[in-house]
């Protein structure tokens, strides 16, 4: 019995390792879509302020809000759904009482 017990702890230090790794890489490409929309609303605003004659602080914080905001909250929205397809695919598929 105890002759696949080294193997768990392999596998389950490579799956620590493997979620250690894959937190970091979440993290990076948050920070890196909150730089890219802040470079988006940047732009937007140096477009739209003169033209507007709204200030350029103002335009670029709403714009670089809808710019994260808004496809953050599509994958959300999507992920929930999805989740939420899952579990009742397996509710339908587990045996009912009675």
């Amino acid at each position: 019995m105890s002759g696949g017990e080294p193997e768990a702890r392999a596998a389950r230090a490579v799956t620590h390792r493997a979620i250690r790794r894959l937190g970091w890489l979440e993290t990076i490409l948050i920070l890196a879509a909150g730089l890219m929309a802040l470079a988006a609303g940047a732009v937007t605003a140096w477009l739209l302020s003169d033209l507007t004659g709204v200030t350029f602080r103002l335009v670029w914080l709403a714009a670089s809000l809808v710019f994260f905001l808004v496809p953050g909250g599509t994958v959300l929205l999507r992920s929930r759904r999805e989740e939420a397809a899952r579990q009742a695919r397996s509710v339908s598929k587990s045996p009912t009482e009675g």
